[in-house]
Formats: C-alpha cells, structure tokens, sequence
C-alpha cells in the first residue's frame, strides 16, 4: 500500500492530518486545534499542548475505530486515551473507560492500553473511582446471526458481584401462553370524527415483543406490528400487573392517538368509550392532519384542541389554544392597589359590579365577567422565510375559510419607514380584511443590518456600539447577514415594548448587546473572547432605578476546561468566585469558592455519578460547612436510583448527620422515604419524611403521608377528574398541607388545563396571559382579599411582581429590586446583597439537586440552612437576615402561595406536582401531564435540567436515557433504540455505534431567559444559511436539502465574497447535508463563516411559530456565542461556561417537527 497524506491546513484555526501509518505502524486521523492566533502556515508540528490541541483516531486494518487518543488532554498533561476492542465476531462487545497515561511521544498509539488501563483504575493516589477489574460496560449476545445483545453490564464491580445487569429478549407475541401479550388492535377512520374501531385481539405472532428487564428486576415490554409502527408499551405495576399505553394509527400511517395507561384501565372492555369526547379529553392525545401531512389540531389530556394553520409555503402562521376560543373568566379582584388606572381587556365585554359579604355590606371588591372568542396567535415572515413579527389577533371567520385564506397567500413582508419597520400585509393574516383585527403586536424582529436604530417604530433608541478597551480587540460589523440585530417585545398588560440591539465581530459571536428595561434605562453586556471563543471577559453596565456595573474575568486551561472566575462589582474588590481542579479523566474535584471561603471537593463512582460532596459526612475539610452523600449499588439500588443520601451540615450547632432512606416502585417512582438523625445519645430521632405514596397508572399521586416527629402530619388523598386534580383531604393531624375547605371541589381549571382556584389556599382566582402564565392570583387571607400581579414580556420572563399586602419585586435580568430599592445581584454562586453603598457577598452551598442546603457570608458563617422533604418542602430551617427564596432547585418561593417559579411553570412542592399542563407532555405519553419529574424528585430536576439524549447522524432525536447529565449522543448504524439500560440504550455494537459527542447546552431567548433544548422539538419550521466564500470548492459549498423548499436554487452552491441562501419549511422534515456536515465544515477553508438562523417559537406557544430565532455562527471548526447569564438581547445560542462542562461546539444536522435540530459538539 502506497502512503497517502492529505494535509488540510486551515489558518489559524484547525488541521485535519489523515494517514495510512504513522511510527506505530496505525492507521490514524489527526485533528489539530489552534489555541492562540498568529499561525500563518501549518500547525500539524506544534507540541505545545497550550497552543494547539490534538486528537487522533487509530484504526484497525478494517477501517474500525480502535482506540481515541487526546494528545496531553488531562489536567496533567498526560494523554487522555479511549480503547476500543472486539470480540472474535468483530462485535464490540466491551465498552473501555477513558485513562490517563504518559506515552514517550504524546499522542501516539497507546500499544500497551490493557496493562495501562488495569493500573490506573486500580491506583489509589489519584482522583478516580478505584476498579480493579470492571473499567468496562459489557455486552452478551444472543446465540444467532441478529447478533442482538441478551445481557448489557455497566461498569463497575458493584454491578458483577450480585450478577445485576440490563436483560433483553425477543419474540413473537404468544397471547395464548403469557397473558402479558394479550393486547386489542384498533382502526382509526379517516373522518372528521376520527371513528375509532374494535377490530379483534391481537393474534399470536401479529406482534414482536421486545421485553427488558433492568437491574433492579423492574420489566418493560414493547410491542410492533409488522410495519414496525408501535402499537404498545407495558410497564410493569406489579406482578403480572401491568400499565398498557396504546398507539393508534390512520390508514395513512400517522399517529392520531395515543392512549394513557390508566385510560386502558378505565376503559376495560367498554371500547366504545374510545370515541366518547369528554373520555378522549381525560384519557387521549389527539392529532389530525390535512392532505399535505401537516398536523393541524393537536390534543392533549385535559386541555382543548390546539388549531394550526399554514400557508402555501408550509409556514406555521396561526395558532389558537381553547382559551384563546373561547374565554371566560370570572374573578374577584381588589380595586384599592390599582384605583385611577384603566386596563384594555382584548375583545369581548366587561361587567363590573359590586361585590357583596354574607352579611351584605359593600365593598371595594368586584366580579369581573370577560368573553373572548375567535383569537389566534400569527406569525409573520420575511421574503426569506424570516420569522419578523407576532402577535395576537381577532378572526371571525370560521376555520375553513381561514385555512383556504392562508393556503392562498405566500409572499413575505417588505421593510418599511412606517408601522412597526414591515409592511403587513403581503402574508396572512392580513390587516386589511374586515374580518381581521390585530388585538396587539407582542414581537418585532430584524435582521441583517442597523437601519431600525433610531428609528420612531424602535422606541427612537440609537443603541450605539460602544468600544469598551483593550481586553476587547474585536469590532463590531455593521452588515452581519443572517443575524438578528435588534428586536422588540411587548411588555405584556401594557402599551410599552423593551427594545434590543446585538452587535457581532467578524466571526458572528455577539459582542455587545444594549436592551432597554422595565425601569426606562438601558443594559449594555460587552463579551470578549479567546482563539478558541471561550468568553474572557463580560461587563454588564446596568442603568435602572439606580445604575451598578459588573465585570466578570475567566481563565481556561489548555484544553479549555474553567479553571477560574471572578466578578466584580463597580469598584469593590473583585472576588474570586471559582477557583477549579479536575481529576485525571477531567471530573470537577475541587471547586473554591469566594475567595476560597469555601471548598466544595466531588468524589464520583466507576460510572460517573456523583457519591460524595466533601467526603459526604466526614466533612473533609476543617471549615466544610456542608457534607453530602448518595449510595446507589450500595443502597440496593442497580438502576440509578438513589437507596440512600446521607448529609451534615455544620457551623449552626446540631451537627449531626442526617439520613434519608428510599424505596421506589417498579416503575422508579417514589415510594418511601424514611428520614432520621443520628442525635447526642446516637440514638435516631425520626424528624419529617415521606413514607408513603401511591399512584395511578399515569403516575398521579393518589395518597401522600407525611410524618414529623414521629407523627403523622399529613395523610393526603388525591381525588381527580382524569388526570386533573379536584380535591385534596387531608386526614392528618398537624401537616404542612393546608385542607382549607370541606367541600368536594378544591380546583378548577381553564380551557388549557390550567389551575384558575385553589380553595384549600383561598385562592378566588387565577388568570392567565397567552403562554399559560399567571398573571393574577387573587387570595384571601386574614387581612381580606389579597392579589398578586405579575409582569412579563411576550416571551414569557417574568419583569415584576406587585402585591397588596408585601413588597413590590422588579426582575432585571439577574439584578432584582424591592419596592424600587436595588436589593441584590445574582451571581453564579449565590448573591451579592445591597448594604449601603455597598455589597455584601454570599455563596449557596448545593446538593446535586442544586437545591440550596447552606448559605454563608464572605466569612464562611452560615447565614441560612434548610433541608428538603423530597419534593420540595423545607424543615429543619434557619435564617439569620434577609432570606433567601431562591432554594428548591433554585427556583424562587413565592410566599404568598407557596409556589415555586421554574420560569414556564409554577410547581406546588406541598402537593408535588404542577398546576399547569406540561408543554413537553407529549414526551412522556405515559404519564400525567401533571407530573414532577416523573415522580422521582431525587434523581431529576425540573425539565430545564438536561437530560441525555441520542441523535443519528441526520439529527433525528432517537430517545434520552431519563439522567440529568446534559450530555449528547450520536448513533451510528442501526438506529432503532429498543432497549434502554441504565447508562442508554441497549445495543448490538457489531450493527450500532453510540459516540458521546459533548454536552448538550441551554438555548436562551432574547432577555436571556433559557430555552430548553427540548422546547424546539415541535416547533422548528426555518434555516436560513448564510456562508462567506473564500475558495471554497463548490463540493464543500453545495448545500442538499430535503423536505421544505426543494427549489433548485435553494441546492445551488453558495459563491462570492457574501452569498446567502435560504432554506425554507415548516414542521415538515427538512434535512441539510452540505456545509452542516461537520468533516466538510472543517475542511471550509479559511474563515468560511457558516451562519445559521433557527427559527423556534414562543415557550407557551408549542404548535406555534413565533418571533425569536437563535442565531449561531459556525467557524470552519465550532460556533461560539456568548454566555447566558447575563445577554440580554438578541435570541442566540450562548456558550455554558459553568465547572465541568467544557466549550462546546453546534452541529446543524436536520429537523423531523418532534426532534431537535442540532447537536453539540466538545
């Protein structure tokens, strides 16, 4: 064989070195990364770890990957390697742990991986789980040519001894001999009504059962018809007890229902009630499509019908929820707070009387009466398919019509000098109709350039670029194609709008961002970067009610992990807030907080979940004011779950360890949790605990008991109409839940399926705004009829709270005010308080929950402490000063309704579950729309934690392993993620390959509130792709595209100093291959700037098409973007710069309307 190079030298920036040998005699591709700026010629010679990264891949003489080699990528600069091994039949049936080691040429072929890889897991001096002889997942096939695995093991002998492992097998469906397989086949007519039929029992071998069992013993069953379309899945309740999930199919192969478990168990053998409307409403989704496959009604259980209609072009332009049909609210309201101001209702009438006391007399309250019909949420786009405005309008046409109306419109709006800087009626709906009303415009986007600055429809706000020294050398571009430059979003209530402006360098990453806010100033973030595009530096200069600047340094070591952070405030002395250590695999070891006031030291098992927290109680350092501990294998629990979680706290006296114990049913929800604390005579006193939970099929909550001291406090049974709660009793003596009232209805609910009253809280009324959000609470305690009123903007972020009874909170982005007075700046450790002219710094010490248990001062005295029933309440608390409300999973109490906000939702931690409708519902088909973290509080947070999920190479969402580790997955081969273990799915490695290709990161929207990832997986219906030529062949310029729009000048390459071209779709499968292919994105050329728009809509609008896009901007290697906890402007794709989680990089892979669109690369 003739030795062939290629080198790709790529300025600056990367390298890519393919190679039939090298000195080790191995097949290899090498991959170099430029760290600092000045190389004009080839860096495929640079040894210096600091200036240039480097990672090779060897092969087999197959072509198999066979071991990854990361030149001095660990902490020590010692080589990071990855075996990769195959059995006889070339199947991968081991699955290597990553090793640190020292080769005499770094980065060559590590020849001696077996011994080396044995004496790493098996020392004792460094920072790594010791494993003496499973530093390896393993794989056992099943005895035939499928080569499908029948047994997967995770690593770690805590796994082998008690022989506890993931099982799978497969067969046909033998209905006659195991009763698990007895299942009904339906048919769904293709009518208006969607006539659901009773065809007969499945018969044996319709059916292929795939049957998983997992380490703790816990059994699943799936079953496929021969299309391959799932029909079913069981989990396993009890015994041979088992909750059944239906999937129902159109003639056309479309999914039109799905059928919840414990709808299966109401519905027994009556099937006729498949097609009772109020049973479908409790217990179905429900999906209806036109002749172009595009989905246009959507039903979730509890809520109405959600309507969608396109355009000609495929593009979402209208949807309309069941409040929006019809809406009537009924409320008693306080007048006094708001006397002399008038408030504008959208449609309908407003009756106003007086409300009156049994005992007659009048009073300052009134009923307020509100009818609402025909209202929609529109979506406008550009000539580019740019999504330019949203807002809300008034049509009284019915729906046929106004679907043929928007079938036959397909143009895009123009910019104007006039409006709101676009003309309005070139798509649908449009303005000049009788039949249309715009109620109100919530969001105005604009692109390209700066010609709205100044401008009357821009507020005629300048915003003007401002040069903010030397530390940031990059300018900013006056024509940035493709990217959002400014924008505006109504603040919701109000006629006011804030404003923003984005500024880019000449790689697209945002330098400079200038926002208006709620208090008529300004916030100005400047971002500076390094080479690679880590964020340096960030200034905020925030100007509000009163004007405080911060700054924010950080430092990276050669492999861009965080090593430290500081902030500053105005001129106080800036303050190290992290000063980081990593082991030799990089796992965070040591975190220093504070100026080290605190060190936080992490201890993980062989697989990579944590187990201690400052060596749990031991409390390993003399000043340790927080210990944590979490067992799993050693509680009994295989799985992943948690058995047992052991903590102290010091520095308050009562110092003694506490203990939860738990058990969990066999589909891992929470079952027990026993609590107790080893007292002065060491004998346990029983404090508070859980002990006692029972569910329905759908995992709604039916009986919660709780105990302290010994005694029952709360015995709560659940009473539901479907899967909405109706009322709550309380049979215990002394609880934390409040049963407020005696009657049998405690809750109602709107047309969305959101909670409106709460009588066990006197809750009279809640109402909502668009996204599902409460706008007012009006309770009554004993000072009268009390109300709560909170502000956000269209986009959903919360700008201020007003109450009649306490103070008043404005929310600015991180700096939150109290009745007009700064009160404190959040920072990524906690707070710093206003005291004086001054701030008083403090840090939050968490769990891996990242619920607060401590909080200190800048002299490490503990200020506040609180300990958590397991979903979500505080005993054992104390406080010395002002509180702090930002504690069970850091999300903020509100004190007047015992609320916590996790900014889409708000969560009840006294009744553990939420009030509103999961907007991810569709998610977890399984179970109740109302569920908190599928009822395992201890292993999940709220859904903006990520969680690990899987991709093909098109970037089709394949499934998430339930872990809240935010990493991602790319799968090779076969796809078809049947089984899933507790480290993934379960997989034949001889067909699939499973490559973790990084952390998934937050998506934030333009006022930096955060997008989860998952938030874009029903909405996506845009790319635009904008790409700077500088000789590039057309080869890698050509872009493919399939699904959307196919015209041919869309598949046209892209040439010319600034060519932009546009792909366009709605929630139709679009996949781009081309310059989205991440080998061909490196070999661009120098500084071939592919820029990408992707269009997503307004969180509470999930069928929607909203006004925000994420602009990310791809470099010839990765994109960089800034960071989110403080941008403030345009929507973007920001960079999480948090311990731990290394830089990371987007991929652009294709869209399906239920799957994300991108995947992250390290």
């Amino acid at each position: 064989m003739n030795l062939r190079t290629i080198l790709l030298t790529l300025t600056g920036i990367v390298l890519s070195h393919f190679s039939y040998s090298q000195t080790s005699d191995e097949n290899y591709v090498t991959t170099h990364r430029a760290r600092i700026s000045g190389y004009t010629g080839s860096i495929a010679g640079v040894t210096d770890q600091t200036k240039v990264m480097r990672s090779t891949q060897y092969y087999d003489g197959l072509g198999r990957p066979m071991q990854q080699v990361i030149r001095k990528g660990s902490p020590n600069s010692k080589d990071l390697v990855t075996p990769i091994a195959y059995d006889t039949y070339g199947r991968q049936d081991k699955g290597y742990l990553m090793y640190e080691n020292a080769h005499a040429t770094p980065g060559n072929y590590h020849s001696s991986w077996s011994t080396e890889i044995a004496s790493f897991y098996s020392s004792t001096t460094n920072k790594v789980a010791d494993e003496s002889t499973y530093y390896y997942s393993e794989t056992k096939f099943e005895a035939s040519p499928l080569n499908r695995p029948s047994k997967q093991y995770g690593a770690g002998d805590g796994w082998r001894s008690p022989d506890k492992f993931v099982a799978m097998n497969y067969s046909p469906n033998t209905p006659g001999t195991d009763t698990r397989h007895i299942l009904q086949r339906f048919s769904v007519a293709n009518n208006s009504n969607q006539t659901i039929t009773h065809e007969s029992a499945y018969s044996a071998g319709d059916l292929w059962v795939t049957e998983t069992t997992d380490e703790n013993g816990n059994i699943s069953l799936e079953f496929r018809d021969k299309l391959g379309q799932t029909v079913a899945k069981k989990s396993q309740v009890s015994g041979n007890t088992y909750a059944t999930t239906y999937y129902l199919y159109d003639v056309y192969g479309q999914l039109t229902f799905v059928l919840q478990p414990e709808g299966t168990v109401q519905m027994g053998t009556t099937y006729s009630l498949l097609n009772d409307t109020a049973f479908r409403k409790k217990w179905m989704f429900r999906y209806q499509y036109d002749g172009r496959r595009r989905m246009i009604e959507k039903q979730v259980p509890g809520a109405e019908p959600v309507y969608m209609v396109y355009d000609a072009r495929d593009r979402l332009v209208l949807t309309q929820d069941g409040n929006q049909r019809v809406q009537l609210v009924n409320s008693n309201i306080s007048l006094d707070k708001y006397s002399g101001q008038s408030y504008q209702l959208n449609g309908g009438t407003v009756t106003l009387t007086p409300g009156f006391h049994a005992g007659g007399s009048s009073t300052n309250t009134f009923s307020i009466s509100t009818t609402a019909y025909n209202q929609y949420t529109f979506t406008k786009y550009d000539v580019l398919n740019r999504p330019i405005m949203t807002g809300i309008c008034t049509i009284t046409d019915d729906l046929v019509d106004i679907r043929a109306d928007a079938q036959a419109m397909s143009g895009g709006e123009t910019i104007t000098t006039t409006g709101h800087g676009y003309s309005t009626s070139t798509t649908y709906p449009n303005e000049s109709r009788s039949s249309i009303t715009f109620d109100q415009v919530l969001s105005v986007t604009y692109y390209d350039d700066y010609r709205f600055k100044g401008q009357g429809y821009f507020g005629n706000h300048t915003h003007n670029y401002i040069d903010k020294g030397a530390d940031f050398e990059n300018t900013a571009m006056s024509a940035v194609s493709g990217q959002v430059t400014g924008n505006k979003v109504k603040v919701l209530g109000t006629d006011d709008y804030l404003y923003a402006t984005s500024y880019y360098d000449d790689r697209y990453r945002m330098i400079q961002s200038i926002s208006t806010n709620i208090h008529g100033g300004t916030d100005r973030v400047s971002n500076a970067y390094s080479f690679t595009g880590t964020v340096k530096k960030s200034i905020r200069n925030h100007d509000g009610e009163e004007s405080v600047d911060t700054e924010e340094t950080y430092t990276y070591d050669h492999m861009d992990r965080l090593i430290t952070a500081t902030h500053k405030i105005d001129q106080q002395g800036a303050v190290t807030m992290q000063s980081n250590s990593y082991n030799e695999i990089g796992e965070l070891v040591e975190k220093n907080i504070g100026n080290a006031v605190q060190s936080i030291d992490y201890r993980y098992n062989i697989r990579g979940w944590l187990t201690t927290i400052n060596g749990g109680t031991t409390l390993d350092d003399g000043n340790d004011r927080l210990g944590l501990e979490l067992q799993y294998d050693l509680a009994g629990q295989f799985n992943g779950n948690i058995g047992k979680m052991k903590w102290k706290t010091a520095g308050l006296g009562n110092a003694y360890p506490k203990t939860y114990d738990f058990t969990y049913d066999l589909q891992n929800r929470l079952k027990t949790a026993t609590y107790s604390q080893l007292g002065a005579n060491n004998f346990f006193n029983v404090t508070g605990d859980d002990n006692g939970i029972r569910y329905d099929a759908n995992g709604n909550i039916k009986d919660l008991i709780r105990t302290m001291a010994g005694q029952v406090a709360d015995d709560l049974a659940y009473a539901y109409n479907g899967n909405q709660l109706v009322s709550v009793k309380d049979y215990g003596t002394s609880g934390l839940f409040t049963d407020g009232n005696t009657t049998n209805t405690d809750y109602k609910y709107d047309q969305n399926g959101n909670m409106i009253s709460d009588a066990n809280k006197a809750i009279g009324s809640i109402t909502y705004n668009y996204l599902n959000l409460p706008e007012r609470v009006s309770y009554t305690d004993g000072n009268g009829v009390q109300e709560v009123q909170y502000t956000y903007d269209a986009s959903g972020v919360k700008l201020k709270k007003e109450t009649t009874s306490g103070a008043d909170i404005d929310y600015l982005g991180g700096i939150q005010y109290r009745d007009g007075l700064l009160d404190f700046i959040q920072h990524s450790e906690g707070r710093a308080r206003k005291s004086g002219a001054s701030f008083l710094y403090e840090y939050n010490l968490t769990d891996h929950l990242g619920n607060v248990r401590v909080t200190v001062d800048a002299g490490g005295n503990v200020i506040q402490r609180d300990d958590y029933y397991p979903f979500g309440l505080t005993f054992n608390s104390y406080t010395s000063g002002t509180e702090n409300l930002y504690k069970y999973n850091g999300k903020e109490e509100q004190k007047e309704t015992g609320w916590l906000d996790y900014g889409a939702r708000m969560y009840q931690p006294d009744l553990g579950r939420w009030f509103n409708i999961d907007p991810l519902a569709e998610e977890t088909y399984d179970l109740t729309p109302y569920h908190y973290v599928y009822n395992n509080p201890l292993l999940f947070i709220d859904p903006d934690g990520m969680f690990g999920d899987y991709f093909d190479e098109d970037g089709k969402h394949l499934g998430n392993d339930g872990k809240d580790d935010d990493k991602v997955y790319e799968v090779k081969g076969n796809t078809d993620l049947d089984q899933w273990g507790p480290d993934g799915p379960v997989v034949n490695e001889s067909e699939t390959t499973i490559t973790e290709i990084g952390t998934r990161d937050d998506f934030v929207d333009m006022n930096g509130k955060e997008i989860s990832s998952d938030e874009t997986k029903n909405a996506l219906v845009g790319l635009s792709i904008n790409m700077k030529n500088n000789g590039i062949t057309e080869d890698y310029a050509k872009i493919t595209v399939t699904g959307g729009d196919r015209s041919e000048t869309k598949n046209k390459s892209v040439s010319g100093a600034k060519k932009s071209r546009h792909i366009q779709g709605d929630a139709a499968d679009i996949k781009v291959k081309g310059m989205s292919n991440k080998d061909l994105a490196k070999a661009a050329g120098n500084s071939g700037l592919f820029s990408a728009s992707i269009y997503y809509p307004n969180m509470g609008d999930t069928q929607g098409f909203g006004r925000h896009s994420h602009t990310i901007s791809i470099g010839v290697f990765n994109i960089r973007t800034s960071r989110r906890n403080i941008q403030k402007n345009a929507p973007h794709v920001h960079v999480d710069n948090r311990p731990g989680k290394p830089q990371k990089a987007i991929e652009y892979t294709g869209h399906n309307p239920k799957n994300p669109t991108f995947k992250i690369l390290k």
